[in-house]
């Protein structure tokens, strides 16, 4: 009953069919509709899943996709759903709203429709951007963490340039 819920929904809605491709020279998510994700099916051992979970999460193919990926596992003791999305299909609360409308469709209830798409969001942000609505929040964004540098050694914590921090913050020169 989990897999048919699980398979339902990955089916029913868009965001798991998306792919990076170039349109225009420009690299865009588009709709394709022949990338459905496979939901797994497995019945293994404890130990087998073990294995199994610590090898599940790995690199999406970025070229070809899909982007996410979905296994129920059954073993003797257990009934185990993995999930692994890539972050630009979604985040913890897109999470906490697959978990919901999941735990809808295994009761019986159809999925509730996408009143708000990633793409409807996209659209917006693009006209918004192309028409100066949101330069006051890039400027915004700019006089708070302009001059910040992101150190990759540290997991791409935020680390202050600190000859910016004097000059700009301290009002040192």
């Amino acid at each position: 009953r989990l897999y048919k819920a699980v398979e339902c929904l990955v089916n029913y809605y868009m965001v798991f069919t998306i792919r990076i491709d170039t349109v225009k020279g420009i690299p865009s998510m588009v709709i394709d509709s022949n990338m459905i994700p496979n939901v797994e099916y497995r019945e293994m051992s404890e130990s087998e899943y073990a294995t199994y979970h610590s090898a599940f999460m790995r690199p999406f193919d970025m070229k070809n996709g899909p982007y996410s990926r979905f296994a129920v596992i059954k073993t003797d003791t257990h009934v185990y759903l993995l999930y692994d999305v890539i972050h630009m299909l979604g985040d913890g609360l897109s999470f906490v709203a697959f978990q919901n409308e999941l735990t809808k469709v295994y009761n019986g209830e159809q999925p509730s429709p996408e009143t708000d798409s990633l793409f409807d969001q996209a659209y917006e942000e693009k006209q918004a951007a192309e028409s100066g609505a949101l330069q006051s929040h890039y400027d915004y964004f700019e006089s708070r963490i302009g001059g910040l540098e992101v150190d990759s050694k540290t997991n791409g914590a935020i680390v202050t340039n600190v000859q910016y921090a004097k000059k700009h913050v301290a009002g040192e020169t």
